[in-house]
């Protein structure tokens, strides 16, 4: 038997306990045929995640890094060239449904001067971010003066690549110029374009020896919600069911599910059930 055969075979054991009179965990006495309202809505919210859970194949959020650190992927940074040039990588082995829930780019480069460089990076899709654009120069007109880095861009770094002014070599986690959150919902599998340039003369020559995207990755929700709905097909459901739970739970919200309110029989328990 596999695992969504046990999960609906013990739910139709419980129906089946139901219909010959047994009381459910929830409420005890002659209204409580069954299990409550509030039990069996609860009960069907976890077989639909089981569900989910298993008609996904275990699919849940995970981290994949992919890095790059050879080939036309890496290379110095032609100085005085607003053209610049684009570092190709290629995303594979994501399961597929699978899109992107969060992103951050780690680099490592060696030489030049950090304020004159401009990075932007292209998802598979199309979708662009600009990294850096002139680290410090809204700053302090002259920009971070130090020759190379080694540093993570995320959305959650504590200050800005934009207001670094330092001399050093910079190191740890920065927000990036803009939003990596722009890359959310994609599918991450692909070519990556990591595009870098410095217009300006002087400074020396900036390398980029390694970049690595470091990719969340999360069900699609669309595939999330018919993995749901062909669950709760397999379990017997149908919409007109479906739609009678929703309607019980809204009833009971609106009446109250305690204190003996209206639509309960004084002692905490619902006097209708779901089917």
């Amino acid at each position: 038997m596999t695992i969504k055969q046990d999960i609906f075979s013990s739910w139709s054991d419980s129906r089946a306990s139901a219909a010959a009179g047994h009381p459910g965990p929830a409420c005890a006495g002659p209204l409580a045929a069954g299990e409550s309202s509030v039990t069996k809505i609860i009960r069907h919210t976890l077989i639909l995640i089981a569900v989910l859970w298993f008609g996904t194949g275990g699919a849940r959020a995970g981290l994949y890094t992919e890095t790059f650190n050879s080939g036309s992927s890496v290379g110095a940074i032609p100085q005085a060239n607003p053209l610049g040039i684009v570092f190709g990588g290629t995303v594979s082995g994501i399961p597929a449904g699978m899109v992107i829930g969060n992103l951050t780019v780690s680099l490592q480069i060696s030489g030049g001067y950090n304020g004159n460089l401009f990075a932007m990076l292209v998802a598979p899709n199309g979708t662009t971010v600009v990294l850096m654009n002139q680290p410090g120069v809204g700053v302090n007109g002259f920009g971070a003066y130090g020759a190379g880095m080694n540093i993570t861009l995320s959305d959650a770094g504590s200050g800005n690549i934009q207001d670094e002014t330092s001399g050093s070599v910079l190191s740890g986690t920065y927000g990036a110029a803009g939003s990596l959150a722009n890359f959310d919902g994609g599918n991450p599998n692909g070519t990556w374009d990591l595009y870098f340039s410095d217009p300006t003369s002087g400074g020396g020559t900036s390398t980029l020896n390694q970049w690595s995207l470091n990719i969340t990755a999360v069900p699609e929700p669309v595939n999330a919600a018919l993995l749901i709905f062909g669950g709760m097909v397999a379990g017997g459901w149908g919409w007109g069911k479906l739609r009678k739970s929703w309607g019980a739970a809204s009833k009971l919200a609106a009446t109250g599910m305690s204190g003996g309110s209206s639509g309960e029989n004084g002692t905490g328990c619902a006097q209708k059930n779901l089917p």
